[in-house]
């Protein structure tokens, strides 16, 4: 699924600039270079699934967006990096680090879903951290009492599950232009790494508490171990 735009020169990637997409414009299709078929998505059909979602679960819709996201995830992943092991002749987790992640970066900003960055500085917390602008579901849900980018927390899961070809990756959203942030922010990590997250921003913790307070048990953690 796509709602396709066309980035700023300085943030293109050849990858998705040689004839990504293809358009049919006589029988209304897109298809990528692989041959997959996307879907454009408008801004009212989004908004519709997350209404019929909130009045059939309640607070549970955020958890089902996740998990859509995670399972859409999982196999777009899988096709993405067989595309990118065709163009690049090299599996992605083989790429040097910033090719790779701009190549992981430009996916979200191709498609449509913001504009995101992904950030390597807590690699040895175990910890990867994201930001994203202009986010998709923040613009289309808007105000909201909790962060709102569920699929693409659950997209990013599952990409950094394939890139590091571990399955127990997670990916929490901490902070929300829907909610009065500046921006979207999300932390990836295993599981168990950020299991308390969820917990930490239900008593109100900000973006950099949290990661203050994840990073300061990671390294109590590890001093733990070397003794």
């Amino acid at each position: 699924m796509s709602a396709v735009t066309i980035p700023d020169s300085e943030y293109s990637v050849p990858f998705y600039e040689e004839n990504y997409f293809n358009h049919n414009l006589r029988k209304g299709t897109l298809f990528n270079r692989a041959g997959t078929k996307m879907c454009y998505l408008p801004p009212e059909l989004i908004g519709a699934m997350k209404r019929v979602l909130e009045e059939e679960t309640g607070p549970a819709w955020r958890h089902i967006l996740k998990r859509v996201g995670m399972i859409w995830g999982s196999r777009v992943a899988s096709r993405f990096t067989n595309e990118l092991r065709e163009y690049y002749n090299r599996p992605l987790h083989e790429m040097p680090m910033r090719e790779m992640l701009t190549v992981l970066e430009g996916y979200f900003r191709y498609h449509g879903w913001g504009d995101l960055r992904l950030d390597m500085g807590w690699a040895e917390s175990g910890l990867i951290m994201a930001t994203m602008h202009n986010s998709a579901f923040a613009e289309v849900f808007g105000a909201s009492d909790g962060p709102v980018d569920s699929v693409v927390a659950g997209l990013l899961a599952r990409f950094i599950s394939e890139v590091s070809e571990r399955e127990d990756i997670d990916c929490q959203e901490t902070a929300c232009v829907a909610v009065g942030d500046p921006d979207c922010r999300f932390i990836v990590g295993t599981r168990a790494r950020i299991a308390p997250l969820e917990r930490w921003m239900e008593l109100g913790m900000d973006h950099d508490t949290i990661v203050n307070r994840l990073t300061g048990e990671g390294s109590k953690m590890n001093e733990e171990k070397t003794r």
